[in-house]
């Protein structure tokens, strides 16, 4: 697919992650009545209970 759309297989797969993403986060968002105040912090609890892993939940490694 990556080849038809003259894209870097590297640059697809990262798309297709962050479409999967954006559909997870729009999922929690319309569980919620309230969700104009529905902010980052619980945007992230949620994804990590479902554990999906985000930069902002990924461990940290020492250097």
């Amino acid at each position: 697919m990556y080849e038809v759309l003259t894209v870097s297989e590297s640059d697809y797969y990262r798309s297709l992650k962050q479409q999967r993403l954006l559909v997870k986060i729009k999922e929690i968002i319309g569980k919620h009545e309230d969700t104009h105040n529905y902010g980052v912090q619980r945007i992230l609890l949620a994804l990590s209970k479902i554990e999906i892993m985000t930069r902002a939940t990924a461990p940290t490694t020492e250097r």
